[in-house]
């Protein structure tokens, strides 16, 4: 293939056209003989296509280019999505860490009961870290067991149970990622339709899909707090105090 020298203004006149040399009056070649020039552009394509596909991280196909650094739906590999509430480093799955008041002050909480028959739940939101967490305590009103070790292991349903909320948008009430006890002692200071406070030792919180379908999550996020006390809503009447939380006057 042979390459022109035509200048980059000339390839718009100079692209496939032959350019006869001027002839006399007659039609004849001047000088008395024919001459052809050919010019040959330079091989295609000359540039790249603007809008052509370019990847300068990972292809990981239908246009997706990604860091599989960073990417929490390719972290470390194409297609390896982290778990809900996970971040990606390094092109590793990293649960948050979460660090657990141990007498967590509740700077809203709300007491409803539930369209469960029997069932009320506690939720308190308190300041953790640079952000807000939260705690929920399941429980039955009226036939609560108080002033028990319970294992929470050996608990089964909704009634008693306590989940934690990591990461709390406090405009929409979401948490980043929600956690259900798993392992550890529950004891009840007091539960009623007003309130509750409960005291978690060795307690084992384990990632579930969100805070109304407390399932533990297969493979997700785990983490353990030596004990956490925490009252929500109002005291109940004629309860004690126990475990260093202070009762409030009954409601009226």
């Amino acid at each position: 293939m042979y390459r022109s020298t035509c200048g980059l203004a000339a390839l718009v006149l100079c692209v496939g056209l032959t350019v006869t040399a001027c002839g006399d009056d007659d039609g004849g070649p001047a000088g008395g003989s024919d001459a052809t020039v050919v010019f040959i552009d330079a091989p295609l394509p000359d540039a790249p296509t603007p809008d052509a596909f370019v990847c300068n991280m990972t292809d990981c196909g239908n246009n997706q280019c990604v860091d599989l650094d960073t990417d929490p739906f390719h972290c470390g590999m194409c297609d390896r999505s982290c778990n809900d509430g996970q971040t990606c480093v390094s092109g590793d799955c990293v649960c948050p860490t979460v660090t657990a008041p141990a007498t967590p002050t509740p700077i809203f909480d709300q007491v409803d009961s539930m369209t469960v028959p029997g069932a009320t739940f506690a939720i308190g939101v308190f300041s953790a870290g640079a952000g807000a967490d939260g705690l929920v305590l399941f429980y039955d009103p009226v036939n609560q067991v108080t002033d028990m070790d319970l294992d929470i292991s050996m608990l089964s349903g909704l009634t008693p149970s306590v989940l934690y909320g990591y990461n709390v948008d406090i405009g929409s009430m979401q948490f980043q990622t929600a956690y259900i006890a798993t392992a550890g002692t529950l004891n009840f200071d007091y539960a009623c339709a007003t309130g509750a406070s409960a005291t978690m030792t060795d307690v084992t919180f384990s990632q579930v899909t969100s805070i109304m379908d407390p399932t533990p999550l297969p493979g997700g996020c785990e983490f353990t707090a030596p004990s956490i006390t925490i009252a929500l809503g109002d005291n109940c009447p004629s309860s004690g105090a126990d475990a260093g939380v202070t009762d409030a006057a009954p409601s009226p």
